[in-house]
């Protein structure tokens, strides 16, 4: 889930880059309605949060 600051979280791109190091599947999905997002560097599209983006992503 990601925030408009979770791209400034150094824990979170620390996961990041350990889950792309042990070949971990990285999805980021947008967490709230309203904010401006960053994806993380390295860490795939960001996608925003609705049923039928949770349904393919979960396939």
């Amino acid at each position: 889930m990601v925030s408009p600051a979770t791209h400034d979280s150094q824990g979170v791109l620390r996961e990041v880059r350990i889950a792309r190091d042990e070949g971990v599947r990285i999805v980021q999905i947008i967490g709230y309605r309203d904010g401006e997002y960053a994806s993380l560097p390295d860490a795939g599209r960001l996608y925003a949060w609705n049923w039928e983006n949770l349904k393919n992503l979960l396939k």
